[in-house]
């Protein structure tokens, strides 16, 4: 009966054995052990698995070949491995299969694992085997040597993991516990995990959203920060509640209409981009041309820095301007794709030109497909300078703006334009009242005791509260202390001196001596020649030169107040928006972010992004704890499991010796 069934059993492992074959590992490694295994055994046939001996049936002592390892040009990749256990007679045998991902497809190679100074052909055993072996439900055979498979369960990780890297060897005299494995294993699904958070973070992290984004920057020239706060101003409140609204904007010094205009259009403070003045001048000459006609000198705007249209339309956007400081100029050769310039003696105040002008700037969105553009209104700067930032003329005027913001939204939604349109409206400086009358000491250059316009080469006076002034060779420092203590609301500065947060030094256009006048002061130069009741180029830290700042679009929350910041940083948040690169400039984006949709505020819910970061928090926690609880399981079974092949391994000795004496 013995012999019947060992006959049965091994006319079983035949059938099976037939049942597969085993493709070697390829590379030296497997040259090697093909040939030694042809040398010694003559195979006439792949290697098979030997399920009656539960062994490779190329058995040989060669000397060893390279490593598993060697044969891999990288261990970078996860892969899912078994191993299995030899027979009785060589307990630490270990074979390992590696299975790799290979062009999302899966190939089985072998490989050759030195144990007890031998060198063994591993080969894959069937997976059926190697589920049998796993679960310990193989025949009568592995009854007798259940310890071997206890041993290979207890002390190998990746029975218990199934995923370990590629080239991971279990070798007799130096063993990977399963601790160490275990947390390779954790290593590797938290890399993948890191991965896929980079790729979530640069989805997410895109300028704004997947939809196609446009920019309308406005500006309404001379508009305070605080002229919605004395008046009634129902659509502007309405853009605070579907958008953003700053407390208060910082224009750069000097505080006036054509440099504060192309900061907004470059992010570049005045000392950078060079438009330094209204008018163009000449030292020379002492020519001086009037702010219209300086807007088609091209060599006064052209000096290096680009505004955002020939920015955008470098990288493949449409760019256009509507009457916007610096539209009639060329820069390195090109314009804006569509532009117009005011005519001469432009009447800044008509109401009906400003709606004709907005639904020409919607119009040019839709049906020329522009990307982004300017729109320059010149209110309430002129109201405000005739009648004074106080005066009920300017709450009149600040009326008609409100008016004019209505139908801008109105004539965005009209054209179609809501869903992709971001309407950026803003100021370039603020206004002041300019102080006169009794008590008030107006500041005269020709009245100054030492003074002498005959010292003087050229200057820039009468322009408001700031001027330059450059002295004939040799006459600077004459000057300079003549004027140092003059008068008690003017300050003179060495251009090198300048106040930091001016930002007003360096330009070779600047003057060597700069004039600045206290709040409310203006400077003339032979005698009084200024008559404006309001006022601007005062020092940006002054409250009154503020600007304001309102923004709506799918580009922004809604219903967000925010800090103030400086107007240089509305150049990075439109190209932001737009995707394009910036030009250099001394913008940051950082400024500004919070006003975006992709930035979370506070009192919100979570974003998608932060979501993702929890979740796989929470994933490597959970990981962190099942391998506390596992490695702590296996650990105890493990040494359970080897307390009993210890008593197993005696039984079988005493029943022999019983056997005997019976």
């Amino acid at each position: 009966m013995r012999h019947q069934a060992k006959g049965k059993r091994e006319r079983r492992s035949e059938e099976e054995e037939g049942a597969f074959e085993v493709p070697l590992l390829t590379g030296s490694a497997a040259e090697f052990i093909t040939s030694t295994c042809y040398k010694q055994q003559s195979l006439k046939g792949p290697t098979r698995w030997n399920e009656a001996a539960n062994q490779p049936s190329c058995l040989h002592k060669p000397e060893p070949p390279p490593l598993c390892a060697s044969s891999y040009s990288s261990v970078s990749f996860a892969c899912t491995a078994y191993t299995y256990g030899g027979t009785s007679n060589a307990l630490d045998q270990q074979v390992v299969a590696v299975f790799h991902l290979s062009t999302n497809l899966t190939r089985y190679q072998s490989c050759t694992i030195p144990t007890q100074g031998e060198t063994h052909q591993s080969v894959i055993p069937p997976l059926s085997v190697i589920q049998r072996k796993l679960q310990n439900t193989d025949g009568p055979a592995d009854k007798q040597k259940g310890s071997i498979n206890s041993r290979v369960r207890g002390e190998t990780a990746l029975i218990v993991s199934r995923r370990c890297f590629t080239g991971l060897l279990i070798n007799n005299n130096k063993r990977r516990s399963f601790q160490s494995c275990f947390i390779s294993t954790a290593f590797a699904m938290l890399w993948r995990a890191s991965l896929c958070l980079l790729w979530a973070s640069s989805i997410l992290g895109f300028p704004v959203n997947k939809e196609r984004q446009r920019v309308l920057l406005i500006s309404f020239d001379g508009f305070r920060w605080d002229y919605d706060q004395d008046v009634d101003t129902p659509n502007l409140d309405q853009m605070s509640k579907d958008g953003v609204k700053a407390l208060y904007v910082t224009p750069p010094y000097v505080t006036i209409t054509s440099p504060a205009h192309f900061t907004l259009l470059t992010g570049r403070y005045i000392e950078n981009h060079g438009v330094i003045h209204n008018m163009w001048f000449n030292t020379t000459t002492s020519a001086k041309l009037p702010y219209y006609q300086t807007q088609f000198v091209n060599e006064w705007w052209d000096n290096g820095s680009l505004p955002i249209w020939i920015t955008a339309q470098k990288q493949g956007l449409k760019a256009g301007s509507l009457h916007f400081p610096g539209t009639a100029s060329t820069y390195q050769g090109q314009v804006a794709v569509v532009r117009e310039v005011e005519p001469m003696l432009y009447n800044y105040k008509n109401e009906t030109a400003w709606r004709n002008n907005t639904d020409k700037v919607m119009g040019w969105f839709r049906d020329q497909d522009l990307d982004f553009v300017s729109l320059y209104f010149g209110e309430p700067d002129g109201t405000g300078h005739r009648y004074g930032p106080d005066s009920p003329q300017r709450k009149e005027m600040v009326q008609q703006v409100d008016r004019t913001v209505g139908y801008i939204r109105h004539s965005a939604e009209q054209h179609g334009l809501t869903d992709e349109l971001n309407i950026i409206i803003t100021a370039d400086h603020g206004m002041r009242t300019v102080l006169r009358g009794a008590g008030v000491q107006e500041i005269v250059l020709f009245k100054i005791p030492g003074f002498s316009f005959s010292d003087l080469s050229f200057h820039m006076v009468d322009y408001g509260p700031s001027g330059m002034l450059l002295p004939k060779p040799g006459r600077l420092e004459k000057v300079y202390s003549a004027l140092k203590n003059g008068h008690p609301h003017l300050h003179v500065y060495k251009k090198e001196e300048m106040p930091e947060h001016l930002h007003f030094t360096k330009h070779e256009r600047i003057l060597p001596l700069i004039l600045v006048a206290d709040p409310g002061y203006v400077i003339n130069g032979y005698f009084a020649v200024q008559f404006n009741k309001g006022e601007h180029g005062f020092d940006n830290q002054d409250m009154d030169m503020k600007a304001f700042f309102r923004a709506v679009g799918p580009a922004f929350h809604k219903n967000l107040l925010v800090d103030p910041f400086e107007t240089v940083n509305i150049y990075p948040l439109m190209c932001h928006i737009l995707g394009i690169e910036p030009e250099v400039n001394d913008g940051h984006l950082d400024a500004t972010k919070r006003m975006l949709v992709t930035s979370p505020l506070p009192s919100e819910p979570r974003s998608i992004l932060q979501s993702v970061y929890i979740g796989l928090g929470a994933v490597a926690g959970f990981l962190f704890l099942v391998a506390i609880v596992v490695v702590s399981h296996k650990l105890l079974k493990r040494r359970r499991e080897n307390k009993r092949s210890g008593s197993l391994r005696s039984y079988p000795e005493k029943d022999k010796t019983k056997q005997t004496s019976l």
